[in-house]
């Protein structure tokens, strides 16, 4: 692709041999201009392949709350948690309701069903604990794992008290994100 720019700025700046002042000028400043804005593009670009291992995301390893999930849940209990992308949760090996929804989204999957069904559940079916646990149940959610991630959402209303209230505190990490682990049932 670049010999294609290249030939095409070279043949700017040097039209043909017939072509009159004023079409020879202005081919030259066009010329110039796009040197300049691919030039100043290319640089950008630079910056950006430069500053990818810049940025790094640490994960506990060796995490209690990891420990814990591994050592008193079945593997295919699932978890509503935060909308994570990235999270220790993921080490345990099992599963998130509603994770970052993009990569769902991506692949062609209905995720705003999914999201009204998870915005419900977060409010604990508006305080309707039977509600709450039926639906639970048909979605197959073992645990709610509610954490400083799932709080601070924006997006979503979180019913902290609703959760302290209704359902037996399985663990609790403060530690890691002040994570709190409910079960449903």
């Amino acid at each position: 692709f670049s010999v294609y720019i290249a030939a095409l700025l070279a043949a700017l700046w040097r039209p043909f041999a017939d072509s009159k002042k004023l079409l020879i000028i202005g081919s030259r400043v066009l010329a110039v201009i796009l040197f300049i804005s691919l030039t100043i593009s290319g640089v950008s670009e630079w910056i950006v392949y430069y500053n990818l291992d810049k940025d790094s995301v640490q994960m506990n390893l060796s995490s209690p709350m990891v420990a814990w999930i591994e050592k008193n849940t079945d593997a295919t209990d699932v978890f509503l948690t935060a909308p994570y992308s990235m999270n220790t949760f993921f080490l345990s090996g099992r599963s998130s309701y509603y994770g970052h929804p993009y990569y769902a989204w991506s692949s062609g999957y209905d995720t705003e069903a999914r999201m009204a069904i998870y915005s419900q559940l977060l409010t604990g079916c508006n305080g309707d604990l039977n509600a709450f646990r039926a639906l639970c149940k048909q979605e197959n959610i073992s645990y709610v794992l509610i954490d400083n991630d799932l709080l601070n959402q924006t997006d979503f209303t979180v019913n902290q008290t609703f959760f302290s209230g209704n359902l037996a505190q399985a663990a609790n990490f403060p530690g890691e994100n002040n994570a709190i682990i409910y079960k449903v049932s």
